[in-house]
């Protein structure tokens, strides 16, 4: 059985060295702290060895920084990650725009619509009571009980327009009087 078994030996991984100085500093100042604040007092102010201390390890973890830069392609995936996140944003919110506006125009429209279609049913209603009023005119006209009577030529009464005097209140107002129309068709056709 002796000689079956293997010892195998303990490999220790390698470390950066950097990080294994950070460690040993970071105990000698937790013991020399201790130290110093059960001399000084817990909340005593740390002194001028201790804060070149701090920077010498805050240089450190710049230096660190630095060396272990982002490769270019991982920095590449991250802005088009980025650009594609604003992109999709923008896309979505576009298109709840477009939603949004197409649903409203179509409810406005159906409002239009019913009340164009309302519209119209009173049309025919006006339309058919004003062809029921004249219906009854004519009967009424027709029956010569009312003592109307047709017209005719013989007993028409044409009336002339009476002259303009000079002194008009237009004038007098200071306005000057309407001029007729030059084409006597109507504008409104």
């Amino acid at each position: 059985m002796q000689g079956s078994s293997k010892v195998t030996p303990l490999v220790r991984p390698e470390k950066n060295h950097t990080e294994e100085n950070r460690r040993i500093a970071s105990r000698k100042e937790g013991r020399s702290r201790s130290r110093r604040q059960l001399l000084r007092g817990r909340n005593a102010p740390p002194g001028k060895s201790e804060v070149r201390r701090n920077r010498r390890r805050e240089s450190v973890v710049e230096s660190d920084r630095h060396r272990w830069e982002i490769p270019f392609w991982l920095r590449s995936l991250s802005q088009a990650h980025g650009v594609s996140c604003v992109v999709t944003f923008l896309l979505v919110a576009s298109a709840l725009f477009i939603y949004g506006s197409t649903v409203y125009s179509q409810q406005q429209w159906g409002v239009s619509y019913r009340k164009l279609e309302k519209l119209r049913r009173e049309e025919r209603q006006l339309t058919a009571a004003n062809e029921t009023l004249k219906k009854d005119l004519a009967q009424q006209a027709e029956n010569p009980a009312n003592g109307l009577v047709a017209p005719d030529l013989d007993r028409i009464i044409f009336v002339e327009q009476a002259p303009v005097e000079a002194g008009s209140q237009n004038e007098a107002i200071g306005e000057s009087a309407p001029k007729p129309p030059e084409d006597s068709r109507p504008l409104g056709y």
